[in-house]
């Protein structure tokens, strides 16, 4: 499950958006190396690549079930606090601003809520 997690966050932050692209990168060295917790180049010698996109949607299923969604939320969230207060020295800070929709998405056409 580490490695599944793994891949899914690599993929998305090179801007791999589909998991029909894990396919494409089963047999990449550079992500191999990445995603693998083995010490030096044991994970370019196993035969056995990047898990599949049936895998990995199966993985996400997983994930998104209402049991796991909680645990997810608390985890980030977590993650988060830890990030700020090692930004901030170790202290809480007193104020956080959210920004929610900080990505420039372009719109075409006359979408719904395009303004």
């Amino acid at each position: 499950m580490p490695s599944l997690l793994r891949t899914m966050l690599l993929l998305v932050a090179q801007g791999w958006r589909d998991h029909d692209d894990a396919d494409a990168l089963r047999d990449d060295p550079a992500m191999r190396l990445s995603i693998s917790s083995s010490a030096g180049l044991t994970p370019l010698t196993e035969e056995v690549g990047l898990a599949s996109q049936p895998t990995l949607s199966r993985f996400t299923e997983m994930l998104a079930r209402p049991e796991n969604l909680k645990v997810l939320r608390e985890a980030a969230l977590e993650l988060v606090g830890r990030n700020l207060r090692a930004e901030n020295g170790g202290a809480r800070r007193t104020r956080i601003t959210l920004d929610v929709d900080s990505l420039p998405v372009e719109v075409h056409g006359h979408r719904p809520k395009a303004e």
